[in-house]
């Protein structure tokens, strides 16, 4: 006997094997998938196309859960396939691109903080980095914010612009002045104007800049000359490095306080009347009109000879 001739397949029963074995298989699945009822034996005669119906709908069933597990898992599995989004919520706002926020010098720069707000990202890991850099003035700064995002796909970038502005003017706590106030004038109807801005810069304050380093100005100015009798308003400004300013008027009122000059006119004589010590006959004189050195003239004299 030829060896090889035992060993070579036969097709026919290399045939009638593979479809035992696959009846075998969907018997088992049938089996598996839908058993009897308790105390009954499947029969042996099932037919293999009453096995392959069931098999059918039970892959038809699976399909359906596999076809639901995929709907939910599948913008996870998208996501994961795109660069991340960064989202900037500022206040009721959001923004996807580079954009720039405005706060007072002075507020937290912390993400969240009021006017700052923070970033989300859909995916990836979020963090940022902060630079520093001088701003329009001495007191107002610009923070860079650079927010980064980075999943299996890619690194997303945003960066936001926190502009830390000084808007605010300097406190003038004036109800401290005595804004309104008499000068009198001199004798020659003169005076100056009084120097308030060491009064002012006393009661004042700015969020950013020192007391020190206030500017203070007054108009007119201090030591101007005044010449006439009346009220005049005097303006004291303070103004911070970023050039906010504030202001306190003062309200003055020049008083002449100098009576006027008059010149009597000069002796006469007379004769008195009979018996009696007076006389009728004699004529005062007229003194000189008076003179005021603000410039008034007297407008009434009496003689009470």
């Amino acid at each position: 006997m030829n060896c090889s001739n035992q060993n070579r397949a036969n097709p026919a029963r290399g045939g009638r094997s593979l479809r035992a074995a696959f009846s075998r298989f969907v018997t088992r699945s049938v089996t598996r998938s839908h058993p009897a009822p308790f105390g009954v034996v499947p029969s042996s005669e099932f037919s293999t196309m009453s096995k392959m119906s069931i098999l059918l709908r039970s892959f038809t069933s699976s399909n359906l859960v596999l076809t639901m597990i995929m709907a939910v898992l599948m913008p996870a599995l998208v996501a994961a396939q795109s660069p991340p989004v960064i989202t900037l919520t500022v206040g009721a706002n959001s923004y996807t691109a580079n954009t720039t926020t405005v706060i007072e010098n002075g507020q937290s720069t912390t993400p969240g903080a009021a006017g700052v707000g923070n970033a989300t990202t859909d995916s990836g890991t979020l963090t940022y980095s902060d630079s520093l850099s001088a701003g329009s003035c001495p007191t107002a700064f610009i923070t860079t914010r650079t927010w980064s995002a980075t999943n299996g796909t890619g690194t997303t970038t945003l960066v936001q612009t926190i502009n830390q502005n000084d808007t605010t003017a300097p406190a003038i706590a004036s109800g401290s002045l005595s804004l309104t106030q008499t000068i009198n004038l001199d004798a020659s109807c003169a005076s100056t104007i009084p120097d308030f801005r060491t009064l002012v810069l006393a009661v004042s304050s700015d969020t950013t800049t020192a007391n020190a380093q206030l500017t203070i100005t007054q108009a007119p100015a201090q030591g101007s000359a005044v010449n006439a009798r009346g009220v005049q308003s005097v303006v004291v400004t303070v103004k911070d490095k970023c050039l906010n300013t504030s202001t306190v008027t003062y309200t003055l009122t020049y008083a002449d306080v100098t009576a006027p000059s008059i010149t009597a006119p000069g002796p006469v004589s007379g004769v008195t009347d009979p018996t009696i010590c007076t006389s009728s006959t004699i004529t005062l004189g007229t003194p000189s009109v008076a003179t005021d050195t603000c410039g008034m003239s007297a407008t009434a004299y009496t003689n009470n000879a």
